[in-house]
């Protein structure tokens, strides 16, 4: 019973940010432009409610948050929606590694369905440090995921800190490259997402290199 309670109270508001996620996520699907200018009736305020509802997304993987960096670069720019991104996501990623490392598979699989941890075992299962390098910079957009991976490993935590803190740096130039030099928003979502596409096929290698290297040795 008691389990029972603690799996509800844990639920419901899992749930309940899903369905306001989703909520949002089709409504800017919908008009691209609406969610942004809701948002800047706010002005800077809007800041501070961004901050812990992206790093809600980040904990719950599920949940989704490009839509809330994409909206912060509307309002504000690149430079600085890239800043916030960084500052709230490498101490999200790092509070995943730590709930992994100190729960283990149990609670993991509370927050990521079943098939998905099982394709994120396969990606990190004997990862090294090279190949955690190759994904924290090249996989930014599913760190969240990676992040709780990596905690079911023996990663160690300063070895995971040090990747996510300077590899982090460098995922998060590569997305404010995109934007920036992009001839607008959609355009940035547009190559946001082909870049992705192509870094994932980069990080695979590499991690395919670095695990057949390490057999070999």
């Amino acid at each position: 019973m008691a389990k029972l309670k603690a799996l509800i109270s844990l639920l419901i508001p899992i749930l309940l940010a899903t369905g306001v996620s989703l909520t949002l996520q089709k409504w800017i699907l919908h008009d691209p432009t609406q969610f942004p200018r809701w948002l800047a009736n706010y002005g800077n305020y809007i800041i501070l409610a961004y901050i812990p509802l992206q790093a809600l997304t980040l904990i719950i993987p599920p949940l989704g948050g490009f839509f809330l960096v994409v909206a912060m670069i509307t309002l504000f720019g690149p430079e600085l929606a890239v800043i916030l991104m960084y500052l709230v996501s490498v101490p999200c990623y790092t509070l995943n590694f730590l709930l992994a490392k100190k729960y283990g598979r149990p609670l993991v699989q509370k927050v990521i369905d079943k098939n998905t941890l099982d394709k994120i075992d396969h990606f990190v299962g004997d990862a090294g440090i090279v190949a955690l390098i190759a994904l924290r910079t090249f996989q930014g957009g599913n760190f969240d995921y990676l992040s709780y991976g990596f905690g079911l490993t023996k990663t160690r935590l300063n070895e995971f800190f040090l990747v996510n803190v300077f590899a982090g740096l460098a995922s998060s130039f590569i997305f404010y490259l995109i934007f920036k030099y992009s001839s607008n928003i959609n355009m940035g979502i547009i190559l946001s997402y082909l870049v992705g596409f192509l870094l994932t096929g980069v990080s695979l290698v590499t991690n395919h290199f670095f695990r057949k290297h390490k057999r070999e040795l």
